[in-house]
This record gives C-alpha cells, sequence and structure tokens, in this order.
C-alpha cells in the first residue's frame, strides 16, 4: 500500500509541475501577442506621421533642393516601414 500511495503522491506531483508549466507557456504566449499588437499598432503611427509628412511636401509649392531630398527619404523610409508590416 505505501508503495502505491507513493506512486500517487509522485504522479499528483508531476502533474502540479507540468500544469504550472503549461500555464506559464500559456502566459509566454499571450505576453508576445501582446507585445507583437503593440509594436504593429506603434508602427501603423510611424507610417502615419511619415504619409502625413510626405503629403504636405507635396503640396508645398516651390520646393527647395532639401526639401526635394526630405521628400524623397522620406519615401524610402515608408516604404522600409511597410516592409516590416
Amino acid at each position: 500500500m505505501s508503495l502505491l500511495s507513493k506512486l500517487v503522491k509522485t504522479a499528483l506531483g508531476v502533474g502540479v509541475v507540468y500544469a504550472a508549466y503549461k500555464i506559464g507557456q500559456s502566459d509566454g504566449k499571450n505576453k508576445e501577442k501582446d507585445e507583437l499588437a503593440a509594436a504593429k499598432t506603434e508602427l501603423d503611427m510611424e507610417i502615419d506621421f511619415i504619409e502625413g509628412l510626405i503629403e504636405e511636401y507635396q503640396v508645398m509649392p516651390n520646393k527647395t533642393r532639401k526639401e526635394w531630398d526630405n521628400k524623397q527619404m522620406l519615401e524610402i523610409k515608408l516604404e522600409q516601414l511597410k516592409r516590416k508590416l
């Protein structure tokens, strides 16, 4: 009887440890999803901001060479950000 009770106690202990492991693993996956969602939101905000800056440069009359170059650099940055999505 004592061998059987030790076996049951061991099985219960292993079950508790395994359950704790699975809960921790699940929490880790949820945290990763939250971090990815936050990063995507931040990336979308940055894309919107750069698109607004490009729009301002497009409607600007009589652009200087520096303004033209800035607009081109923003367009390059925008393409890089869109590739990250």
